[in-house]
C-alpha cells in the first residue's frame, strides 16, 4: 500500500507540474499577444510629428496679457504688446481703420460705411498707418537691440 501511495502522490506531482507549466506557458504566450496588439495600436512619443504632437496639448491663455481696443462695436483683441504699443501711438481714425482692416477682416468699402469716410481715405488712412506702424516698430527695435 506504502508503494501505491507513492505511486499516485507522484503522478499527482507530475500532473501538477504539467498544468503549472501549461498556464505559464498560456499566460507567457498572453502577454507576448497583448504586447504585439499594442504595438500595432501605440507608437511611441518620439515617433510623432510636429503636428500630432500639437494635438495632444493645449495652452491656456488668459486676457490679461492681451490688449483690447473698443471700435465701433467690436471689442478687439490684440495679443502681441509691441504692435499694441505701437498702435496706441496712432491717431484713433488711423488705429480704427487698421484694426477693422487687420483684425476684423473687414475691406476698405465695408470700413468706409461703418465709419462714415469714404473709401479712398480709408484706404490712405491705411496705407499710412502701416508706414507709420513700421517706423515705430523699427525705432522699438532698434532701442532694444
Amino acid at each position: 500500500m506504502g508503494e501505491d501511495c507513492s505511486y499516485y502522490r507522484e503522478k499527482l506531482r507530475h500532473e501538477f507540474d504539467r498544468a503549472s507549466i501549461l498556464t505559464i506557458d498560456g499566460a507567457s504566450a498572453n502577454y507576448f499577444k497583448e504586447l504585439d496588439n499594442r504595438g500595432k495600436r501605440e507608437i511611441s512619443f518620439s515617433e510623432l510629428s510636429e503636428a500630432q504632437l500639437g494635438k495632444l496639448y493645449t495652452v491656456d491663455e488668459y486676457s490679461v496679457e492681451n490688449f483690447f481696443f473698443q471700435v465701433l462695436e467690436y471689442d478687439i483683441e490684440v495679443r502681441d504688446s509691441r504692435i499694441a504699443m505701437a498702435l496706441k501711438k496712432l491717431t484713433e481714425r488711423k488705429r480704427d481703420v487698421i484694426l477693422l482692416y487687420f483684425f476684423m477682416d473687414m475691406n476698405d468699402v465695408e470700413i468706409a460705411k461703418s465709419m462714415n469716410l469714404v473709401r479712398s481715405t480709408v484706404c490712405e488712412h491705411r496705407k499710412r498707418s502701416l508706414e507709420i506702424l513700421k517706423e515705430i516698430l523699427k525705432e522699438a527695435e532698434n532701442a532694444n537691440g
